[in-house]
């Protein structure tokens, strides 16, 4: 699982959008900010078109719902233009067959916004 995690961060700050949709199933799906992303084309196309940054991620709460494990984990996004730091956590639903864990889908849900010396809002 936390292989998982860091790939999700480390290929989209790499900008390997490719790379980071291959993290999600074929039909996987992605929500943040209202929108809903689904299909490895899309997903690749949301990577791509992402600010550059980098994620600092936390470690994953997991349940096992049987086929799927439901994981939580906290966030912080930097962007490289230093413009807003976003706090949040993510929702997702995880597929691991014992080999590979892929994403089903994952919620983002921000909890903070801030520019950088300004207060934290939410």
């Amino acid at each position: 699982m936390s292989t998982l995690m860091a790939d999700y961060a480390v290929r989209v700050d790499s900008r390997d959008a490719d790379g980071w949709a291959d993290i999600f199933i074929p039909d996987g799906v992605l929500t943040f900010a209202g929108k809903r992303v689904e299909g490895r084309e899309a997903l690749a196309a949301f990577a791509a078109a992402s600010p550059p940054g980098i994620h600092l991620g936390g470690s994953p709460t997991i349940a096992d719902d049987g086929e799927i494990l439901s994981v939580r984990s906290q966030f912080v996004f930097v962007p490289a233009d230093g413009s807003r730091v976003l706090a949040g956590s993510y929702h997702d639903r995880v597929l691991d067959d014992g080999t590979t864990a892929r994403l089903v889908e994952r919620a983002i849900e921000i909890v903070a916004s801030m520019k950088p010396g300004r207060a934290a809002t939410g």
